[in-house]
């Protein structure tokens, strides 16, 4: 160890060199950056999915009660909805797929798939007609 007048501090003789043990500690420095980066990358992901599915799940619930309520409210009743997400509608099985969710309505209907469009529903006959 050298002393520098100009600077007060105690340096060492070999300037040059890093020793094992900083080199060990940037790495491992470095190492959990990486693993904190790639949790939250999969927090991230996983928040995307939830989001998607809680609104495919609400979207798949209103239009059932719209169905339901076009159904129960008699014949000759009519009510146009405007649908900003693609659903298939099984009317034999009186279920609706959004994505991977799935709803059920009471009511008698025709399988359909809609997209996003205006669409207006009829009760003929007890039937509901999606138009």
């Amino acid at each position: 160890m050298l002393f520098n007048k100009k600077t007060f501090f105690i340096q060492p003789e070999n300037n040059g060199q890093v020793s094992t043990e900083t080199l060990v500690a940037v790495v491992i420095i470095f190492l959990l950056f990486v693993v904190i980066l790639a949790y939250n990358s999969m927090v991230s992901d996983s928040s995307t999915i939830v989001a998607d599915s809680i609104k495919n799940k609400s979207n798949c619930l209103k239009l059932s009660q719209i169905i339901s309520s076009v159904y129960s409210n008699g014949e000759g009743t009519s009510t146009t909805f405007q649908s900003d997400f693609n659903a298939q509608i099984f009317g034999s099985k009186r279920t609706i797929q959004i994505g991977d969710e799935f709803c059920s309505f009471l009511a008698n209907t025709t399988d359909k798939s809609i997209g996003p469009n205006d669409y207006t529903l009829t009760n003929v006959d007890w039937n509901i007609i999606i138009s």
